[in-house]
């Protein structure tokens, strides 16, 4: 298990849902990224991933739309 993954400012235009199976945090944040898949909303609320951080903020996300809660940073 990878502890953290930084692909911040790196104009990603994807996310790639395995990357929550494989490391605790991930950090996609100021990237070009549209859309999440709906599988991966589903995946965050599954106990597996649950514990799991992602940070996916200043994206420009239009697809699906995702509460507000899911994309506040915790400290």
């Amino acid at each position: 298990m990878i502890f953290s993954i930084d692909l911040s400012f790196n104009e990603l235009t994807k996310f790639y849902d395995y990357l929550l199976l494989i490391a605790l945090k991930v950090d996609v944040s100021n990237n070009k990224i549209r859309t999440i898949s709906n599988d991966l909303i589903k995946k965050l609320s599954n106990d597996l991933i649950s514990s799991r951080e992602l940070k996916i903020h200043n994206n420009p996300l239009t697809q699906p739309a995702v509460p507000l809660e899911m994309l506040t940073e915790t400290s």
